[in-house]
């Protein structure tokens, strides 16, 4: 991550003199799954980034784009300036009067062809690329645990949820149980559980 942004940053994208608020919009799709990169400049400086994956898309990018935006920006979400996005959607305009009237002042949706906003859209793909890359390598090393597991111990299918106890005591007193659990090969935290037995 430190040589992606060595590589691809260089300080005009970090700092933007005279630059309002702005959200970065980065988009990947590749089969039905679809990933979204926000990055937050503030004042000119790339303050934060928020990324988001989705499972079983359909319809056009466009209509992917624009029904992300007006459910990102939906609620008490802070709405900057300017939103540069990758590529043109439907009702822009009316997204943009939408947002203004939220904010109270003028709110400019693009789409930027060239210069330092094209490069910063650019990154911003980029970002959306690498993280459905990771969250998928994620995924197949999970399913891949999950089926030398089901293979080991010769189960019929794969083990979905698995629940493991450990019985702990002092000297015969005070024994306690805690249950660990994990939900298609992640542990689902909220799930464990200690007992006193």
């Amino acid at each position: 991550q430190v040589k992606l942004l060595e590589k691809n940053l260089d300080e005009q994208m970090f700092i933007t003199p005279g630059t309002k608020d702005r959200d970065i919009v980065g988009f990947y799709r590749e089969g039905q799954g679809a990933e979204f990169s926000v990055l937050f400049s503030r004042g000119g400086i790339l303050v934060d980034k928020a990324e988001y994956s989705f499972k079983n898309t359909a319809g056009a990018d466009e209509e992917l784009l624009g029904e992300f935006l007006s459910q990102f920006y939906g609620g008490n979400r802070f709405i900057p300036n300017e939103i540069i996005i990758p590529v043109g959607i439907e009702g822009m305009e009316e997204l943009s009067e939408w947002l203004s009237e939220r904010l109270g002042r003028k709110v400019a949706i693009s789409v930027p062809e060239r210069g330092v906003k094209a490069s910063q859209i650019e990154l911003a793909g980029r970002n959306a690329l690498e993280s459905f890359q990771r969250k998928h390598a994620r995924e197949l090393g999970e399913l891949d645990l999950l089926e030398r597991l089901k293979s080991s111990l010769h189960l019929q299918r794969l083990p979905e949820a698995i629940e493991c106890f450990d019985i702990s005591n002092t000297q015969g007193d005070l024994a306690v149980a805690s249950l660990v659990r994990f939900e298609g090969g992640k542990p689902a935290r909220e799930r464990y559980r200690t007992y006193r037995i």
